[in-house]
């Protein structure tokens, strides 16, 4: 059983993804981050450790309604839209395959739709960097506008 909580002392001098620059944040600046209030960090723990397994990020972001689909720009302003950004996402190589990294995004996407009837948020955005953890968010709805990395998953789509 896994429990998701926001970054506290939990233990992630061991995590590993396979990608130095995603250990190396969760080592040495996710703290400062949250302690400047740019974004938050959630991290999955399996009951009763305190190891990190995996984690992601969420932080207030606005984009260019130009740069959304025309299909979802209709009524909206010309001035930038409010949107929630999930910065990262990463699951420890030992815990990789196994649905971690669906659990959560399950999990930022809960978040977003809470925040979403308390603030205002249209969109939540993620900038993958390869064309697999493109495919990997595409089945949840995210929608892809090449040529732009940048995938969108709107508010009002997110079931409740």
């Amino acid at each position: 059983m896994f429990i998701i909580e926001p970054l506290k002392a939990q233990d992630r001098k061991d995590f590993d993804c396979g990608e130095d620059a995603l250990n190396r944040y969760l080592r040495e600046r996710a703290t400062q981050d949250i302690k400047r209030r740019l974004n938050r960090v959630f991290v999955a723990i399996e009951e009763g450790k305190s190891q990190v397994i995996g984690y992601y990020t969420l932080a207030a972001t606005t984009v260019e309604a130009e740069k959304l689909p025309p299909s979802h720009t209709k009524h909206l302003p010309k001035y930038p839209i409010p949107a929630a950004l999930l910065g990262k996402l990463a699951v420890d190589k030992g815990w990789a395959k196994q649905g971690l990294g669906k659990l959560l995004l399950a999990n930022a996407i809960r978040r977003v739709q809470v925040l979403e009837k308390e603030i205002g948020i249209h969109v939540l955005v993620v900038d993958p960097l390869t064309d697999d953890l493109i495919r990997f968010y595409t089945p949840f709805g995210f929608l892809h506008i090449p040529p732009e990395r940048r995938l969108f998953l709107f508010t009002d789509g997110i079931a409740d």
